[in-house]
């Protein structure tokens, strides 16, 4: 898998708030590891507040909203996620306005 092809992700804990940057993209291909990823990142914060920065995903499947819906789930409250315009187009059509509400 080429570096454009994957998913680069950092995370920054300030005042009991993570944030995860997300970087790249999240389609079929590297979903599942991507969740994987993202889940062991929160795991240790779960208590925390949580925050994705996806301003520099260059591209999300369905798949992808997916992991994002899912994180939604288990931190039990709504993720503020900061986006890019290619979540822009994907909230447009109406595919993850229920992540973003």
């Amino acid at each position: 898998m080429e570096s454009r092809d994957k998913l680069i992700m950092r995370t920054v804990m300030e005042n009991h708030t993570l944030t995860i940057f997300l970087e790249g993209r999240i389609d079929s291909q590297n979903a599942a590891e991507s969740e994987k990823i993202i889940f062991e990142a929160v795991g240790p914060s779960s208590d925390a507040d949580v925050v994705v920065d996806a301003e520099n995903l260059a591209y999300i499947s369905s798949a992808g909203l997916r992991v994002l819906m899912k994180l939604r789930k288990q931190c039990g409250h709504k993720i503020p996620v900061m986006i890019s315009e290619c979540l822009r187009l994907c909230v447009f059509r109406g595919w993850a306005i229920h992540i973003l509400l």
